[in-house]
């Protein structure tokens, strides 16, 4: 028997081991980011679906990945946040494992030790390779023992010599069985950070480039999966360079949640009754009743992380679930009960990237959006804010031209700038509202809805002069809704002293004594 390094040969037989603990390997062990895998230990509660639950779109991404070849190689799955991207991506991960076709992933979270950045991203992806295609290990660290300072090179230089070669070394030497581990899952992809918060929308940029690169580099099919929020750079991407080579999903409008939702709660409550410490103090009878239910579920507007947060809330080992949920059905949270710790949190997030010059004044448009309109008058929910389009809203809120639209480019996590059925401004998360005018919860980001709605009255009131069809018909339904709610302060007080009922052959139309009637209603509310 010979023996010397990973080549063994006895007798007649020769074979060629991997050593089990190389330099090399130890040293990509060492830039792997641990919790970036979607089996971390790590992680105490990782997100996935429940059973049950996401049928439609895990059996259409297993199907898809199945494939044998593939005329979209990169799948997005995006929507708003907290809609379920990450709960699907881990556990199609896990489907994909079983049946051998992951070949790595790594999810991005922007509070986790090295998940946060791409520092790590290129020689994680590399590690988990060289473990689901073992004959790519030993060019793998072939690479790393020429060049050890090969992980502070460019995401590209590092994806030819880490991921590209080694694939491409193997598939030469007819290494590649018919059922090859051959999918690459990126989930979260909008929490990848810069250096600096003025870099992280050029570094997610150049995540994506790399990726779409690295697969028309690669001999054989490989794909990609990849999550993350509508981005408005991200939907660029995938608009342009890779309109031809991409297909995406997008949770909000091509899946209706609300089934899935259902069988969360119904589940869950369940194993409340069943398995709950104090489940002896349940109400007799059904609890909590369907009708209960049915407003958990309109309350989660699809989103999955309020259905997660509620549901953690009411199970909570020492508190009766019956109070708890009676808490969370409470319009007036009291005390220091905060239900909505992780969907606040992610508020915070959301709204802390936003420039501190356009802090304010996004604050103030989005006040606009979410309490322009009147829950009274049917006419005018269909000329509501979010049948806007964002030139009115520059006309109305005396914006210069394309402002708007430059103010709520940061948002497409929690709203959508055009709908599929043409609407502007559509807010994903029914929450956000109580989020935002709830100072308790959204401390900086408080917008006071009474300063809304006199923003609102006194816009209004400057319009009347415009004579403009579009702003008149929105203010004609809106007015006395705004001034019943408006703060009575000293700048609506001169708007209204200064208010004289315009003349104008306009105003001569059948419309014109109910449009002076409600500017007189509406003057009175507030003398």
């Amino acid at each position: 028997m010979i023996s010397t390094g990973s080549l063994l040969i006895s007798g007649g037989t020769f074979t060629q081991t991997i050593e089990a603990g190389s330099r090399e390997f130890d040293s990509l062990a060492q830039r792997v980011a641990t919790r970036a895998h979607h089996d971390s230990g790590e992680l105490s509660d990782p997100a996935k679906c429940h059973p049950e639950t996401r049928v439609a779109i895990l059996t259409h991404l297993k199907e898809w990945a199945e494939g044998s070849t593939y005329n979209s190689p990169i799948k997005w799955i995006t929507g708003s946040a907290g809609v379920g991207k990450t709960a699907i991506m881990h556990t199609i991960a896990e489907i994909l494992e079983r049946k051998q076709l992951l070949l790595a992933d790594f999810f991005f979270w922007r509070t986790g030790e090295h998940c946060n950045t791409a520092d790590f991203f290129i020689a994680t992806l590399a590690y988990q390779i060289a473990i689901s295609m073992p004959s790519t290990r030993p060019h793998i660290e072939n690479i790393v023992k020429r060049d050890p300072h090969i992980f502070t090179r460019t995401l590209e230089v590092q994806s030819q010599a880490l991921i590209i070669d080694p694939i491409i070394s193997v598939y030469q030497e007819n290494n590649c069985g018919v059922n090859y581990p051959r999918i690459i899952i990126v989930d979260g992809l909008d929490e990848c950070l810069g250096e600096k918060q003025s870099q992280d929308i050029e570094k997610q940029t150049e995540v994506l480039q790399v990726l779409h690169w690295t697969l028309s580099q690669l001999p054989i099919p490989f794909a990609l999966l990849i999550a993350s929020r509508p981005e408005c750079h991200i939907q660029r991407r995938f608009d342009t360079i890779l309109k031809d080579t991409s297909s995406s999903i997008m949770l909000n409008d091509s899946y209706n949640a609300d089934a899935d939702i259902r069988t969360f709660y119904l589940a869950k409550f369940n194993g409340i009754r069943e398995h709950h410490l104090l489940r002896s103090y349940l109400p007799a009878g059904q609890w909590p009743p369907t009708h209960i239910v049915d407003e958990l579920v309109h309350r989660a507007s699809g989103q999955f992380i309020y259905v997660s947060t509620v549901t953690r809330f009411v199970t909570a080992n020492k508190k009766n679930p019956s109070d708890q949920l009676q808490v969370i059905l409470d319009a007036n949270i009291r005390g220091n009960t905060k239900p909505f710790q992780s969907l606040d949190l992610l508020y915070f997030i959301i709204f802390t990237a936003i420039e501190e010059e356009d802090l304010a004044v996004t604050l103030w448009v989005l006040g606009i959006l979410l309490l322009g309109r009147s829950r009274t008058t049917r006419a005018y929910r269909t000329f509501s804010p979010d049948s806007l389009p964002p030139s009115f809203w520059d006309k109305f809120l005396g914006l210069q031209r394309g402002e708007m639209q430059r103010l709520m480019l940061g948002l497409e996590s929690i709203l959508s700038m055009r709908g599929p059925s043409g609407k502007y401004f559509r807010f994903y998360h029914a929450s956000l509202q109580d989020f935002l005018f709830d100072s308790s919860r959204s401390g900086l980001f408080f917008i006071n809805a009474e300063v809304v709605y006199e923003d609102l009255a006194i816009q209004s009131i400057r319009h009347l002069y415009t004579f403009n069809d579009d702003i008149e018909t929105y203010i004609f339904f809106g007015m006395p809704f705004w001034f019943k709610y408006a703060r009575p302060s000293s700048d609506l007080h001169a708007s209204v002293r200064q208010f004289k009922l315009p003349i104008h052959p306009r105003h001569l139309k059948l419309r014109v004594p109910i449009f002076l009637g409600v500017v007189k209603q509406s003057v009175k509310i507030v003398l």
